[in-house]
């Protein structure tokens, strides 16, 4: 109902105002050939010839002492005219290659130069293929004071409107700068501040007047930043909603630019109309199905983003297809200028939707930061003065509620729901492996909520916490465990994520040693070696095979490693039988 109404108001909005049919001219007279040129004019050179077109019109001025005015609905790229052989704009130079006016005029004629009855009025257009196509929609001579009116109302429409999207497009700009600034150089405002960049191109492109490289050049660039608009979207909500990127964008993207920068050199678009419109239905039609493919990825937001959200893109989609198909239809008839009130309106919603999501977690800070205040408050009431341990205790108590919160919410629902699964596992298929996957997955769990710790703010206070974990699995094996972590001891904890991943790895290497050595004991060392942490893991096992297979849990082990910028060794144990495994990591 809401983009119904948005749909109504736009064409109410932008609907024509054309003057009298009686002032008008319906067509004009070639003065070099003669020849009677019908109105609307669409005029494209056939050759590579530059030509100036000439066109005369006779009107008789109306008795009375109202002012006479002439209307030109749209005479682009530029124009040149006289009334009686007085040169009504001066200053235009018709040799110029670089100007392009797409907006509505309104000359008043000066009294002295009307005759009492013939008048001639004289209109220059120049014809070139650097010009694009040489447009005239309408020639209109009467009040002038009516004419106002009507100039008014279609410039609002033509060139006011853009105006105002592209101002605002520059306050959200300097917004998305300031939120970038705010949050850390987070990516998804970078990406919503080139968003605006791309619609203001377009929208600037329809309001500019001067036009360095030439219209056509100027028409490849706005061109261009609609494709890669549709891509930047794209990557603004992937970023913004966590979806995967899909890599065959980035070749229709590159596939798109390269045929634009074509059409520079060879203007199919101009020659044939028709195939440039199908062109920009089908780049529509991506940005439509790119629409369809993030609403199916993103079940999982919020309801009022995912429906706000839809609304604008298709609203915007709604306002791009009827300004490409707008190009095939007569002038006079045409809805101009859609896009900018479609970006716009995206343009709004994305922002709502970034302050939004900036809003809820400053929201979440300050409560966070409340609640933090009166464990502060409670810890210095029976603080004696000058005490240096209250910050350490606080941060200690709410780290510990933290992580016995993680632990509550993985017993009471997914620890549960995982016990139930491995009950009807062991009683259903007493021999698959479904279970030890599904205790592996439990126990990956605890090491992650275990990383937030405070022992684990140390080396050796980590290992300490993974030994309390793996005592279980390694004793229901029949392993008897080893662990010397001393010579970690004064190495600190500056990466929570490297530290989960060292916790995979050991782990990893106990279940190899729980699963395939077939060892009775086995021993974990841990040490720190100048700039590098040494840990090796040793088992009085089969040790290894004389051609080994890599399985699964090597490769992840390698990928791990590598992650961690980190060398694995793997031969086997010095003394007696058995495997030696060595990982040596940088300090983290």
């Amino acid at each position: 109902m809401a983009l119904l109404i948005a749909v109504a108001a736009m064409v109410v909005a932008y609907r024509s105002s054309t003057p009298p049919r009686s002032w008008c001219a319906d067509q004009l007279v070639d003065a070099t050939t003669g020849e009677s040129i019908l109105l609307p004019l669409r005029r494209t050179a056939e050759r590579h010839d530059d030509a100036i077109l000439t066109l005369q019109t006779h009107f008789i001025a109306a008795a009375g002492d109202a002012r006479q005015g002439v209307y030109l609905a749209q005479a682009s790229p530029f124009y040149r005219l006289k009334l009686n052989a007085r040169d009504l704009t001066a200053g235009v130079d018709l040799s110029r290659r670089d100007l392009r006016d797409l907006a509505p005029h309104l000359h008043s004629l000066p009294p002295d130069a009307l005759n009492a009855g013939d008048n001639v009025l004289t209109l220059q257009l120049p014809i070139a293929w650097k010009l694009s196509e040489t447009r005239l929609n309408g020639l209109c001579v009467g009040d002038y004071q009516v004419l106002q009116a009507i100039y008014d109302a279609n410039w609002w429409r033509q060139m006011g409107i853009p105006c105002l999207c592209l101002a605002l497009f520059v306050v959200l700009g300097m917004g998305a700068l300031t939120l970038w600034r705010v949050h850390r150089r987070a990516q998804v405002y970078l990406w919503y501040f080139a968003c605006l960049v791309l619609m203001a191109c377009r929208t600037g492109y329809l309001i500019v007047g001067t036009m360095p490289g030439g219209p056509v050049w100027w028409r490849a660039v706005s061109d261009i930043t609609v494709l890669l608009l549709v891509f930047a979207l794209y990557r603004l909500l992937t970023l913004f909603w966590g979806t995967r990127l899909r890599r065959w964008i980035l070749v229709w993207l590159i596939g798109s630019i390269l045929l634009q920068l074509y059409a520079v050199y060879s203007p199919w678009n101009l020659l044939f109309p028709m195939l440039a419109t199908l062109f920009w239905l089908g780049a529509l039609a991506v940005a439509l199905t790119l629409l369809v493919q993030i609403m199916l990825d993103v079940q999982h937001v919020p309801l009022v983003e995912r429906r706000s959200l839809q609304c604008a893109l298709l609203f915007t989609i709604g306002c791009s297809v009827l300004e490409t198909v707008a190009y095939q239809l007569d002038p006079a008839q045409r809805l101009l200028w859609m896009y900018p009130v479609g970006t716009a309106t995206l343009a709004v919603t994305l922002a709502f939707l970034l302050v939004r999501r900036a809003t809820m977690g400053t929201t979440l800070l300050g409560h966070a930061t409340k609640a933090l205040g009166k464990r502060l408050d409670n810890a210095l009431l029976p603080a004696r003065r000058g005490s240096t341990s209250v910050w350490e205790d606080v941060t200690s108590s709410v780290a510990d509620d933290e992580r016995q919160r993680m632990l509550d919410v993985i017993d009471e629902g997914f620890g549960s729901r995982m016990v139930t699964a491995l009950m009807r596992i062991h009683s259903e298929h007493p021999d698959s492996r479904l279970s030890t996957e599904i205790q592996r997955a439990l126990l990956d769990l605890r090491l992650m909520i275990d990383a937030i710790d405070e022992p684990c703010q140390s080396i050796d206070g980590a290992l300490a916490t993974l030994r309390q974990r793996m005592e279980g699995p390694l004793a229901a094996a029949d392993l008897h465990s080893h662990w010397d972590i001393a010579g970690t001891r004064n190495l600190q904890v500056n990466s929570r994520r490297k530290l989960v991943e060292l916790f995979r790895c050991v782990e990893e290497l106990l279940s190899n040693v729980i699963q395939h050595a077939e060892a009775s004991e086995v021993r974990v060392f841990a040490y720190s070696d100048d700039s590098m942490i040494v840990l090796r893991v040793e088992d009085d096992g089969r040790g290894i095979p004389v051609e080994p297979q890599q399985g699964r849990g090597l490769r992840n082990l390698q990928t791990r490693i590598q992650a961690l910028n980190g060398e694995l060794g793997l031969g086997p144990r010095e003394e007696g039988g058995g495997t030696r495994v060595e990982l040596r990591l940088p300090r983290f």
